[in-house]
């Protein structure tokens, strides 16, 4: 809606300032982005998603480090402050990886915002930003139904963010 938009345009702000710069540069996203394509060019599935998954936690190890203001969802607050949400941290995660080439879908569930981390060997990672965890995800571990009244599954969850749609993902 308006307040997710909102966020976005913040991100986008941050993503175009010197704070963000000075990020991309601590992390290093070209050279991310070049070492996860000499791996790709090499065929090997595991070894891509190996670099996948250490691309994936060296963002969050960094990004994660933003300091955390549970209530900074005034996106100008956002900006002048340089504090994160868990929203926010989703966001600036989901766009470093959309920069570097990595697969991921933004998950947002009652009070809090993840990112799942799909990897090219067919894997989900549930990465939470702000406390830093990262798991990988088991059909049991997902619970609800599409719209289709199926179970949804790890396919399910791969097949978007492989091919994102406006819709998303309804779990019910």
């Amino acid at each position: 809606g308006q307040y997710t938009r909102k966020i976005i345009n913040v991100v986008r702000q941050m993503m175009t300032g010197s704070e963000t710069r000075k990020l991309t540069e601590i992390l290093s996203i070209r050279h991310l982005k070049e070492d996860l394509q000499k791996v790709r060019q090499q065929g090997d599935i595991t070894r891509i998603s190996t670099k996948e998954i250490e691309i994936a936690k060296k963002i969050q190890e960094v990004v994660g480090r933003f300091p955390y203001k549970e209530f900074a969802n005034n996106p100008s607050e956002m900006i002048k402050n340089k504090e994160l949400n868990c929203l926010g941290a989703t966001l600036l995660v989901g766009r470093l990886f959309k920069e570097v080439g990595i697969n991921y879908l933004q998950v947002y569930i009652p009070g809090h915002a993840v990112v799942i981390l799909t990897t090219t060997d067919g894997r989900a990672f549930w990465q939470d930003i702000r406390s830093y965890l990262f798991k990988e995800l088991q059909d049991s571990d997902i619970q609800g139904e599409g719209k289709d009244g199926k179970s949804v599954t790890i396919s399910d969850i791969i097949a978007l963010s492989n091919r994102p749609s406006p819709e998303g993902l309804l779990i019910t």
